[in-house]
């Protein structure tokens, strides 16, 4: 087995309760290790440092990596392979940040507002209206994407853009904000929540936005997650949920070393993933997981 004495884990990717994937990185590698819970750890090697990573519980099952400098790592029952996404790599618009799927197909998004559907195997653009001038000037790009279904799909990202996608076209939002948004989240409720640095939350929905007061913290809140009917976030050194208006901090009762940083889910259980440590919520109580 893999040590990972010197490893970052990173994001995480529920396929079930009984399969989990985490990314992690180590300056002994260039790639990512992408380690696999069964009960037990076995893991694999992406050659390229990888942004995300997301499940597609289809026929056949995937696990899909990201790729930042503009591929795919596709991991299903028939073999490994790498898609492109991007023909010239890095892409010309700059690194490749979120993968999610949507309705159907599954896109990702990145600096430059670019933005990509995998259809078949195959990934396409999707940013006419959206992507900058790779020439520009400019800090923009998106951090996170998500969508209700392929007909109503948001982006988020650097300077507190929001986007949304309807009917194939894109619209830009009116932000309440200028600070970069890190996570977007279209959650069961009907409802899109997105969060950020200097612990922003907000909610709302097309051009509608508000943010979500609190005095909690101004940490980064670098991912969410939807479990037991309610809103999740998470920084490096917490996990809160959000009840009605009022955002709470988490007691885990986890030790008190516990990192956290990302988040994923399905009905049956909810895992965190720290810079160092792993923990998995059933519902009742959180476990700590051991380290690959």
């Amino acid at each position: 087995m893999t040590q990972t004495l010197d490893w970052t884990l990173s994001r995480i990717a529920v396929f079930d309760k009984n399969r989990v994937y985490v990314l992690a990185y180590s300056k002994r590698e260039p790639g990512t290790r992408v380690f696999r819970w069964t009960g037990t750890w076995d893991n694999y090697y992406v050659q390229a440092i990888c942004a995300g990573i997301c499940a597609v519980r289809g026929a056949p099952p995937e696990i899909l990596t990201l790729c930042a400098n503009g591929s795919v790592h596709r991991a299903a029952p028939d073999g490994q392979a790498y898609e492109d996404i991007v023909e010239e790599k890095p892409s010309k618009h700059g690194l490749l940040r979120d993968i999610r799927p949507i309705g159907a197909n599954v896109y990702a998004t990145g600096f430059g507002r670019q933005v990509y559907v995998r259809k078949d195997r195959i990934w396409q653009r999707c940013d006419q209206g959206v992507v900058e001038d790779p020439t520009a000037d400019s800090l923009s790009g998106f951090e996170s994407i998500d969508g209700f279904g392929e007909d109503e799909i948001y982006a988020a990202g650097n300077q507190g853009e929001i986007w949304y996608r309807q009917q194939g076209a894109w619209q830009r939002s009116e932000s309440p904000t200028n600070i970069i948004l890190e996570n977007v989240l279209c959650a069961p409720d009907g409802v899109v929540y997105i969060s950020g640095q200097l612990g922003i939350v907000m909610r709302g929905r097309l051009d509608r936005w508000e943010l979500i007061e609190h005095e909690l913290t101004e940490d980064t809140f670098w991912d969410m997650a939807w479990f037991n009917d309610q809103l999740w976030l998470s920084t490096t050194k917490a996990l809160y949920t959000l009840q009605g208006d009022t955002l709470e901090k988490v007691e885990t009762g986890l030790p008190g070393d516990q990192t956290f940083r990302y988040l994923d889910a399905n009905e049956q259980c909810l895992w965190s993933s720290g810079e160092r440590h792993l923990a998995a919520f059933d519902g009742a109580n959180w476990t700590r997981i051991p380290s690959p």
